[in-house]
């Protein structure tokens, strides 16, 4: 097939909330966009998101998801691929063409577009990589991610460890970021937030509920932060540094040892649960794609967000909030149009 014989303008590699930000933008710009998405079901992280709605809205902007699903469904530009993964590629003056695995089929098939647009967003640090936080060796110690899968499938009502809604919780912000020698010397923007919602939702189903959250820095400029730490008021407790270890508590629980800013020494304090805010890190897919199609590669294996007009965005170019990753896909698409 060759580009003059391409089916669509456009191919936005990932179905997230970045790729069907720019197939709605570049739908309503007039063109033709097909969305490859290698899993079964389009949506990314922000599909396994739970509504951190307690009295009101909190502005989570997970709902927004299904609000661009909806719009992307009404126009018949737009066509939704999914079970097909991009596994290589390459770019002219005149277009792409990107080679496509499909689940259902052996071998690839071909498909030529005028551009792309990579959109494959992001993975979530493995916080197994750090034993001595004690995530799947320890009951009760859990991602951010994982949290939210819980307060999901509960439906409304408390999240519970064991059976039982946890009295005492520890959050611990910056587990894979802000680690320079890791390779990781970067902030994930969006843990902060998250971890304050977060909070805000178990206070709200379990208002009882005891919450510390060990933090290296809020970063309290960023949108909403500051707003939300406010609505807690003085129902979370902020403890700057974070933890060293976690292991079983000897009467039960998790006893997590930290640093003690005010007494100059270490301490220890025993959790029904510890939530661990783990970062964004770039998916290993992204630099192939990106390889492939002649873009140079980005810091810390992310894409780059600069090189021809459009051809990277959202958190596959560095870590974002929701809000952030939709404003990039937008300008993205408008500049490749």
């Amino acid at each position: 097939m060759t580009i003059e014989d391409a089916r669509t303008d456009v191919a936005v590699i990932g179905g997230g909330i970045s790729g069907f930000t720019a197939a709605c933008t570049l739908a309503r710009l007039g063109l033709r966009v097909t969305i490859l998405e290698k899993e079964a079901r389009p949506g990314g992280r922000v599909a396994e998101l739970a509504c951190m709605a307690t009295d009101r809205c909190r502005r989570c902007s997970a709902c927004l998801l299904n609000d661009l699903r909806a719009e992307a469904a009404r126009y018949p530009s737009i066509t939704v691929e999914t079970d097909c993964e991009v596994t290589g590629g390459s770019r002219s003056p005149a277009g792409v063409t990107l080679a496509v695995a499909r689940a259902c089929r052996p071998g690839t098939e071909t498909i030529a577009a005028r551009g792309a647009m990579i959109c494959t967003g992001f993975d979530v640090f493995d916080a197994e990589r750090k034993p001595y936080l004690g995530c799947g060796r320890l009951p009760g110690v859990i991602t951010t991610l994982e949290l939210d899968h819980e307060i999901a499938r509960a439906g409304g009502a408390p999240w519970t460890v064991g059976g039982a809604v946890p009295k005492k919780v520890a959050f611990v912000q910056c587990v894979g970021s802000r680690e320079s020698r890791e390779g990781r010397g970067y902030c994930s923007q969006v843990c902060c937030q998250v971890s304050l919602r977060l909070a805000g939702k178990i206070l709200h189903l379990a208002p009882e509920t005891e919450i510390t959250i060990h933090y290296i820095d809020l970063q309290l400029a960023r949108r909403g932060i500051l707003a939300t730490r406010e609505d807690l008021g003085g129902k979370v407790r902020l403890v700057q540094g974070v933890p060293g270890e976690i292991e079983a508590a000897p009467g039960g629980g998790l006893l997590v040892r930290h640093e003690d800013r005010g007494g100059g020494g270490g301490t220890s304090t025993v959790f029904d649960a510890v939530v661990l805010a783990v970062g964004m890190v770039p998916r290993p897919s992204t630099a192939r794609i990106a390889s492939a199609l002649g873009l140079e590669p980005g810091e810390y294996g992310f894409a780059a967000s600069g090189g021809p007009p459009g051809m990277a965005a959202g958190a596959c170019t560095f870590p974002s909030d929701i809000p952030g990753a939709m404003t990039a896909a937008r300008d993205a698409a408008r500049a490749m149009a």
